[in-house]
Order: C-alpha cells, then sequence, then structure tokens
C-alpha cells in the first residue's frame, strides 16, 4: 500500500459517481473554495551527515564505507491539518535506510520539546526512502552496531535535525490549501528479484494480478488555495538500489534522483536543495522489487544466473549480480530516477468543453453553427464566453490542445459574479485518449475531470498503544577512528591545487580538479548544512563569480581519499551535462582541518581552495 497518508484521500474521492452535476453553486460567506479547507505544509532540510569513514546502510557490508558524495540527502516534511480542531498528520520522507526506533524517539522528544503535544507518537509518520547509500550507525541495537561499527552520534544527530528543521519549516508555512490524488502506470522500472518464490503464492492469488510487481504509482499533490503547488508525495515500489555495494559516494539512489529532477523543474534557478517546492518520493511495497532490469548474470562469464538459488558455475552466488539498464550504476539511477519523475509530472488538464460539444451528435444536433469534430475556435463564440465567464488560461488551452475550448469549467469561480464558492461534487463527462479525441466528436469535445480529496473519517477502532519503546542511554559507542591533527604536504597548504583543470573542455566532458584535502567528517561534525564544492561561472555583466551547482547537484563528484602522516586528497568532478552555457567556470572546494594548539588542544579551522578558470566551448 502507498503509505498511512494516502488514508487521507478517502475512496469516494477516487471513484466516479453516477448521475451528479458538474457542479452547484452555493450562497456560503465564507470565500475559500470548499476543496481548500485544510491547512497545509511542507519542508525540506538537509541531513546529509558524514560522507567519509562511515559505514553505509542497506547493503551489511562493512567494507562499504563513505568516500566523498554524489547528492546530498535530505529530509521532507508534509503537515495537513483541521483549521477546527487540532487534528493534524505530519508525513516524512528521508533520504535514508530506515528509521530507527532511536532516530524516531529522538524526533519526538525534540518536538514536544518545541510544541508540547501538538506532535505526538500517534500522529508523525516517519519514512526512510530505503537509499543503500547514506551513512548508517543511527541504530541503538547490538545487531546493527555489526556493520554499521556502532553507534555514531554525528550521522545520527545529522538524521534527527534534519528531520526536526524540515517539520519545522512545514510548520511555519502552513497556509490554506488542497490535496489531489492520482495514479499511473510506471513500466521498464523494476522487476521481481524473486521470482521464483513468488510463484510458490497460491495461483489464486497470483490471477489477481497482471505482474509479478505493483507497477502503480500513486501521487498525492499539495497545493495552496490559489492552486500554486506546494509539493507532492509519489509512491511508487521499488528498491533504491540503482547504486550497487561497490559504490563509496553517499548519495540518494534512484528516487532522490527522481526529488531532484522535480524539484529542480518546480524552483528554477535555484541551486540544488534550495527553493520552496518539495517532492518526496517515498518508499512503499517495494520489498522484493529490484530495479535491475536486466536481471542477475554472472560477473565473470556473463552467463544468466536467473535461478532459484542466485548461483553462479563458478564462484557462487558471490558472482551473480544483477544490472540496471544503464552501462553502468550511475547512469542506471539516472535513468530508473527519470522514469519516475516523468510519470509523477504527467497531470490531466482542468476540465474545459470544447466548441463540439455544443454542436451534438446523432441522436440529437446542437443550435447555432457549431459543428461536429472541430479543431478550430469562433472568434464571435470566443468573446462572448470571455465577456461572461473570462478567458481559458494558456495552461488549459494548452493542455487541451487541439480542442478549441468553449467554456473552461475547471476555472470557473464565483459564476457570473455571485458571491459564494464553487463546490465540485464529483465527476462527469466522459474521459478518453488523445488518439481516440482526434476522431470523435462529443465524447471527447465533452471531457471533463475533477479530482477532489479530503480528510477520511476515522472510521478505525483505536488500539491499545501497548509499551513504550525504551530510548537507551547511549549517547555514542563507535569503532570509528578519532578525528586528529592533520597536515598538508611540504609547501603546500589546505585546498591547494595538486592537479589542476584542463583550460578547455565541451559538454559531456568532465573537469576535474585534486586538492590537499581534509577529512570531510570535520565539516559535518562542525557546520551546518555545509557545501563541500561549488562550480561557478564568471559574469561579464557584474564582473563577478556565480554560483551555478553545489554538492546537492547529481552532475558534481566529491571524492575523499585518505593519505598516509594525516595527509589526504579532495578532487572534485563535474560531469558537464549537454546544453551548458558556454562561458568561463570555476570549481571551488570547501572544508575543515584539525589543528593542534597549544595546551593540547585541537581545534577545527575552515579552509577553501579553488581550480584556475577554464573555458566551456560550443560544441
Amino acid at each position: 500500500q502507498p503509505g498511512p497518508l494516502a488514508s487521507l484521500v478517502p475512496v469516494s474521492a477516487l471513484s466516479v459517481p453516477a448521475d451528479l452535476p458538474c457542479f452547484v453553486l452555493t450562497d456560503h460567506d465564507d470565500t475559500v473554495p470548499e476543496a481548500a479547507k485544510y491547512l497545509v505544509g511542507v519542508g525540506r532540510a538537509d541531513c546529509t551527515g558524514p560522507v567519509a569513514q562511515v559505514p553505509l546502510m542497506g547493503y551489511a557490508n562493512p567494507e562499504q564505507v563513505g568516500g566523498g558524495l554524489l547528492s546530498r540527502l535530505y529530509s521532507r516534511a508534509f503537515i495537513v491539518a483541521d483549521p477546527e480542531d487540532s487534528k493534524r498528520v505530519v508525513f516524512v520522507s528521508a533520504d535514508i535506510g530506515m528509521v530507527s526506533q532511536r532516530v524516531r524517539l529522538e524526533v519526538l522528544q525534540r518536538l514536544q520539546s518545541r510544541y508540547g503535544d501538538q506532535y505526538r507518537h500517534d500522529n508523525v509518520i516517519l519514512s526512510g526512502t530505503h537509499t543503500h547509500s547514506g551513512p548508517g550507525g543511527y541504530f541503538q541495537y547490538t545487531l546493527f552496531w555489526i556493520t554499521s561499527k556502532g553507534l555514531i552520534r554525528p550521522a545520527l544527530n545529522s538524521i534527527v535535525n534534519g528531520i526536526v528543521k524540515s517539520i519545522d519549516i512545514a510548520h511555519e508555512n502552513m497556509k490554506r490549501g488542497r490535496l489531489l490524488v492520482n495514479r499511473g502506470t510506471v513500466e521498464n522500472s523494476q522487476i521481481n528479484r524473486s521470482p521464483f518464490s513468488y510463484l510458490e503464492n497460491p495461483a489464486a492469488e497470483r490471477d489477481r494480478y497482471s505482474s509479478n510487481t505493483d507497477k502503480e504509482m500513486v501521487v498525492l499533490k499539495v497545493e495552496d488555495e490559489d492552486g500554486r503547488e506546494l509539493g507532492l508525495i509519489s509512491w511508487f515500489a521499488v528498491h533504491p538500489v540503482s547504486m550497487n555495494n561497490s559504490n563509496h559516494l553517499v548519495n540518494s539512489d534512484n528516487v532522490g534522483y527522481a526529488s531532484y529532477l522535480f524539484e529542480q523543474e518546480k524552483n528554477k534557478g535555484m541551486l540544488p536543495g534550495e527553493g520552496s517546492f518539495v517532492a518526496a518520493f517515498a518508499s512503499s511495497n517495494l520489498g522484493d522489487v529490484s530495479p535491475n532490469t536486466r536481471g542477475p548474470s554472472c560477473a565473470n562469464t556473463g552467463e544468466s544466473c536467473d535461478n532459484p538459488q542466485s548461483s553462479c558455475p563458478i564462484g557462487g552466488a558471490a558472482m551473480c549480480m544483477a544490472r540496471g539498464p544503464g552501462k553502468d550504476m550511475f547512469e542506471s539511477t539516472r535513468i530508473i530516477g527519470q522514469n519516475l519523475y516523468l510519470k509523477a509530472k504527467v497531470k490531466t488538464c482542468k476540465p474545459a468543453l470544447g466548441h463540439s460539444f455544443a454542436a451534438g451528435t446523432i441522436d440529437g444536433v446542437g443550435a447555432f453553427n457549431f459543428t461536429q469534430g472541430s479543431v478550430e475556435g469562433d472568434p464571435f463564440w470566443d468573446q462572448i464566453r470571455d465577456q461572461l465567464l473570462g478567458e481559458p488560461s494558456n495552461e488549459t488551452k494548452a493542455c487541451h490542445k487541439p480542442k478549441p475550448i468553449l467554456f473552461s469549467t475547471g476555472e470557473v469561480r464565483n459564476s457570473l459574479g455571485m458571491q459564494g464558492s464553487l463546490l465540485w461534487a464529483g465527476i462527469c463527462h466522459y474521459i478518453i485518449t488523445y488518439h481516440y479525441y482526434i476522431n470523435i466528436v462529443i465524447i471527447t469535445i465533452s471531457i471533463l475531470l475533477f479530482l477532489t480529496s479530503s480528510l477520511s473519517q476515522n472510521s478505525t477502532q483505536d488500539l491499545p498503544r501497548g509499551p513504550e519503546p525504551p530510548l537507551f542511554n547511549v549517547t555514542s559507542l563507535t569503532l570509528l577512528p578519532s578525528l586528529s591533527a592533520e597536515n598538508a604536504p611540504a609547501n603546500k597548504k589546505f585546498g591547494d591545487v595538486l592537479e589542476e583543470v584542463r583550460r578547455e573542455y565541451q559538454e559531456r566532458e568532465v573537469a576535474e580538479v585534486t586538492f590537499v584535502g581534509a577529512n570531510p567528517r570535520n565539516s559535518a561534525e562542525n557546520a551546518t548544512e555545509h557545501n563541500f564544492l561549488m562550480v561557478e561561472r564568471y559574469s561579464n555583466l557584474s564582473s563577478r563569480w556565480q554560483p551555478v551547482l553545489n554538492d546537492a547537484s547529481w552532475d558534481t563528484r566529491f571524492y575523499w581519499t585518505k593519505g598516509s602522516r594525516g595527509q589526504s586528497n579532495v578532487t572534485i568532478e563535474w560531469h558537464i551535462p549537454a546544453g551548458t552555457e558556454p562561458g568561463v567556470y570555476r570549481l571551488r572546494y570547501f572544508g575543515h582541518y584539525k589543528k593542534r594548539v597549544p595546551l593540547f588542544r585541537i581545534i577545527t579551522v575552515p579552509f577553501e581552495g579553488s581550480s584556475s578558470a577554464f573555458q566551456i566551448t560550443a560544441p
């Protein structure tokens, strides 16, 4: 199932009622549309944590430790409340492997200290996206300590701080709004990784479904009372394991890339991770659902190992690995993430009646000079429409094209100047495909679609709460190496360039620079939402360097390599995408190093470095 928040949308809102009028005008004094009867808020905050030396959570491989950053991790919060009473619910989707009991208890403690009993155990829902490339060490139980090297307080703090901050932002920005829900099918993005086990299900059960995976995506959109989009939550069953267990870069995997694409589209002109629109691609029934659509094969021979034991003739199960649709795990992550993003952004049009609606059919022709199947409007009737109801918006025109719009019923507000609000009572007219529309008359011309959603009534019987889970008195217990004083090579200082960029690049090439670096854990433990890198472009207009990308971008990669004698290097890559504007650019690095000072003290010192300027030329 798509998750607890989906219960906010009643089944009745998804069904097609029979014999209902398209809309009803009411004489309520309240000027807020009936559909905008909630208080809604969205928020996003960084929860990345340490990106080096900490084991990554998901594959249970102690050797898979962080060695840099591909994309930042975020907590995304959504609050829905009834403005008339104290009822509210919080849903959080965080870019982490899963939500531990320790995380939940500490988040609830912090919320209680801020808001009293407004946010409690029974109305706060925390969900992890299940990325296998986020820092571990945020559990309080021994089993998880084995592969995570204990309880790592900086990792735990980053997650708790990020979740609480995202809720704070959502709380502070609550406003009148509405919820809309949609569903669709996503293809070519998943396989069942245990097909032989699935066949053990009863035939009667399997016959209920057309596939051995759930291909349905559910999208819950949040908008304010004026129709401005605030955010969305998408639930789709796929494991975020496009990045395999050889990866050492912290990232949010395929679902995180989908969030990145959606937020970049909606927050135009903003750096990644910035902007008010929040898009969460949350986990659902993803159990045995893999994004590695090419299936399992033996790494040493290339033979298929799609068998009940997932084993290879030579090397056994260790050699059997599933592969995604791309040439490597980075490309596979982008392909699957883009599939999710493209499906989630598909939307239906606001309802509108076309000119052919007035022409009638062979069962009964209409009046005046309207014709069936017309794809051109009539200036005379368009002018009358504009005077009475207003001109359809450009968005509605583009969405219904090539149908000429006679009445934009989905945009009617307080019709004919009447005071009051417009209440949509259901769905009426027909819904068909674009291709069918081109060859049909009134059925498609009369398409109307409007989907409302509202908080459902609590019809379930309250269950006993049960015993309170314990919050063990363990502040930090880890096998991570301690942070100590660091050194730069002779005649060098932190941030100096060791290997310089080239003077010129073109799109689809990789700009790369290596610096005298320091352990990234220093930054995670001493800074909030710290950027390790920045791509900047020189503006001739302002004669200044302007930020283009930060380390939340999926086009940049940050690698940390530990050397000997307290030394380390940092390499920054920018995979220059197609369409990059030609110009002069540079890559910047920001870090912190540990320095020994008198009285046996060690302090943390910030530093930065920059590559030389380089040119990106037109292809």
